[in-house]
């Protein structure tokens, strides 16, 4: 039987200020989840207004945490890393695995977090400074 998914994708620009159409976000969900083997149930879009801070896909999942094996997401960088870290934390610990598309890369216990939440944090902040943060280093 078939893992049943939720897509998530991005209605606004992703860290570094580009934009990739959600029709194209969305096909790369659905590609990712038939080589998968999943069934993607359907994908939700973050909503740009105060999507910093309150993840829709938390309102979402109040009522249909139940129907979900694992939640897609198309990046790690379309929220802010505390909100996307909060995120995953949350799904993990109710048994919902954790993907992303454009990372290539997924979670199915609390444990394996630990080793990409300095990556996330990086990331971010390299997109912030557009420079290296080591550059300053003597």
């Amino acid at each position: 039987m078939n893992k049943t998914a939720l897509g998530y994708i991005a209605s606004h620009p992703f860290w570094n200020n580009s934009y990739l159409p959600q029709r194209m976000q969305n096909n790369l969900v659905q590609m990712y989840c038939k080589k998968k083997d999943y069934s993607l149930i359907w994908s939700i879009p973050e909503v740009s207004i105060g999507y910093q801070s309150k993840p829709a896909l938390n309102n979402f999942l109040k009522n249909n945490k139940e129907k979900l094996d694992s939640v897609i997401f198309i990046s790690y960088q379309m929220n802010h890393p505390l909100a996307i870290i909060g995120s995953i934390n949350y799904l993990l610990s109710l048994s919902i695995e954790v993907h992303f598309v454009i990372e290539n890369c997924y979670f199915n216990n609390l444990n394996h977090i630990d080793n990409i939440k300095d990556e996330i944090k990086l990331c971010h902040l390299l997109t912030n400074n557009k420079r290296s943060p080591l550059i300053n280093l003597n």
